[in-house]
C-alpha cells in the first residue's frame, strides 16, 4: 500500500471514530501498521502529529457545535475551562 493511501486511511479512521478515546496504540492496530510508521509518516505526509490532529478535529467539531461537549477530553480544553 502506498504510503499516503495509508494516510488517508488513517485520517479516515481518526474521522469515523472521533468521538473515542483514540490512542496510537488503538489506531495502529486497528489499521494493521505499526504505531512507529503511523507517527513518522503520518506527521511526513500532514505536518502534523496524530494526536494534534485528533486534538484540532475534536476542537473544530465543538467549534461547530457537531458533539457534544463532554465528548472533548480534558486536554483539550483551556486550563482556566
Amino acid at each position: 500500500m502506498q504510503r499516503t493511501g495509508s494516510i488517508a486511511n488513517v485520517i479516515k479512521y481518526i474521522n469515523e471514530n472521533i468521538t473515542d478515546d483514540l490512542t496510537l496504540e488503538k489506531i495502529s492496530d486497528a489499521l494493521f501498521i505499526s504505531k512507529y510508521y503511523l507517527c513518522r509518516n503520518f506527521k511526513k505526509t500532514t505536518g502534523m502529529t496524530v494526536l494534534d490532529y485528533v486534538k484540532e478535529r475534536r476542537i473544530s467539531m465543538a467549534k461547530k457545535g457537531d458533539c457534544l461537549l463532554w465528548v472533548i477530553p480534558k486536554d483539550v480544553l483551556p486550563t482556566d475551562f
